[in-house]
């Protein structure tokens, strides 16, 4: 695995957020998959405007700590910034927010159109469970740092052919039209990563391709059009409902959109929790006891819907 170099822009007044998060991804440095570049590391005598300008230009994913502090920067707005803003545009950055202490991070342009952590935009320093969240952000450019591992990696091989998404096939078996080629997308929360990796293997297993934020979002993409176009081109998209779910703007929207363009929607109770009101409108699957999880069921309902699609009967 290539080993990342990871920038942080801060505002020296939120240092002790950044130990923190550091802390947490001392075991990414110690096995080498990322290095953590800090102005700390700026010896006496050095030009430290031209250091970090030559930092941001060897920077693979950009971690930026906002609070009114980092937005009232000079330096961060005015070069910092603009220097992200156009290797993000080119695809070479990777840039992730996370919301420190409340501000207006919304009235930002630029910063409002990024994926922001923690997912909900509740700033750390408002959670009581601040370790936690502290892990889910270092968990998340953990899992940023292998996909655009593997992206570099694959620089250097031949090109292979891509896979267009939800190609609907005429061929029969039996007389029943057959969908080749299906992609299914997974709406969840980031705390339930591991059931939407399970619910991508048993997709798998029946022929479906799952399109899951964390493997299909590119380095320099526009998060929001890239999802909506893969909402767009799915046969169905899967709602995985938990409490930290129904509370994520994210799961919210996406589902919405889903329901705006007309796209099928199945929501799968993981954990107990009051529907939204244009969902409690919809059947869902009870896949809150673990031993007598309706896989089959989930499956049986997405064929009969693609093959509905073959008919032209899409509801």
């Amino acid at each position: 695995m290539l080993k990342l170099n990871i920038f942080p822009s801060y505002s020296h007044k939120d240092a002790d957020w950044l130990n923190r998060i550091r802390d947490h991804l001392r075991p990414l440095e110690r096995t080498g998959q990322i290095s953590f570049w800090e102005d700390r590391q700026i010896q006496a005598g050095d030009q430290w405007s031209q250091e970090i300008m030559q930092a941001l230009a060897q920077t693979d994913i950009a971690v930026l700590f906002i609070s009114a502090d980092f937005l009232a920067s000079n330096f961060i707005m005015d070069k910092e910034i603009p220097r992200l803003l156009e290797r993000h545009q080119q695809g070479l950055v990777f840039i992730l927010p996370v919301i420190i202490r409340p501000c207006a991070w919304q009235k930002v342009d630029w910063l409002a159109k990024l994926q922001v952590l923690p997912k909900d935009g509740q700033p750390l320093s408002s959670r009581k469970d601040s370790d936690e969240a502290l892990y889910e952000v270092a968990k998340r450019i953990g899992e940023i740092s292998e996909v655009i591992s593997a992206q570099k990696a694959s620089d250097h091989r031949p090109p292979t052919k891509k896979i267009m998404p939800a190609v609907i096939s005429s061929k029969t078996t039996m007389g029943t039209p057959q969908i080749v080629a299906r992609q299914v997308f997974i709406c969840h929360d980031s705390c339930d990563g591991d059931f939407a990796d399970v619910l991508k293997s048993k997709l798998k297993e029946a022929g479906y391709e799952a399109w899951i934020d964390i493997d299909r979002l590119q380095v320099g993409e526009d998060w929001r059009a890239e999802i909506d176009e893969a909402i767009k081109s799915s046969t169905a998209i899967v709602v995985i409902m938990t409490p930290e779910a129904k509370e994520s703007e994210y799961v919210t929207y996406e589902w919405a959109y889903a329901a705006g363009a007309k796209i099928k929607i199945i929501p799968l109770m993981v954990k107990l929790t009051q529907l939204h009101p244009r969902l409690e409108s919809l059947q869902y699957l009870d896949f809150t006891n673990r031993r007598a999880r309706p896989w089959e069921r989930l499956i049986n309902d997405l064929n009969m819907h693609s093959n509905s699609l073959m008919t032209g009967n899409r509801k």
